[in-house]
């Protein structure tokens, strides 16, 4: 039997804000929509799309991986498969993302709004 995850903040619904990745000054634009069970998640600037796969929830946060459907890297495009954790302010949901692209890692952050 698959166990529970905790229901953690909520955090379902559509966000949309901007990320950026260290290293670089200029963000990106990130639509995320959030369901109980996971979610998708779209980079109009990156030509990429992805889905989210909730894997766990604390009290204050929602953790999931993303896998990309559509601009994947190991596929030519430009974006990797990651992870996402999620935590909300009132209104403002904190995104920290992290991935790994062939042995670099990859860290990108930002503050979406409903």
């Amino acid at each position: 039997m698959k166990p529970s995850i905790p229901a953690g903040p909520t955090v379902i619904g559509k966000w949309k804000g901007g990320l950026t990745q260290i290293g670089s000054k200029t963000p990106y634009k990130l639509q995320l929509t959030v369901s109980p069970a996971g979610g998708e998640t779209k980079y109009p600037d990156l030509h990429c799309a992805g889905k989210l796969i909730r894997t766990g929830a604390s009290k204050s946060y929602a953790f999931s991986i993303e896998i990309v459907t559509e601009g994947a890297s190991t596929k030519g495009g430009s974006c990797p498969d990651g992870t996402i954790t999620m935590a909300r302010s009132g209104e403002k949901l904190a995104l920290p993302w992290f991935g790994n692209v062939e042995g670099n890692m990859i860290i990108a952050y930002g503050t979406l709004s409903k």
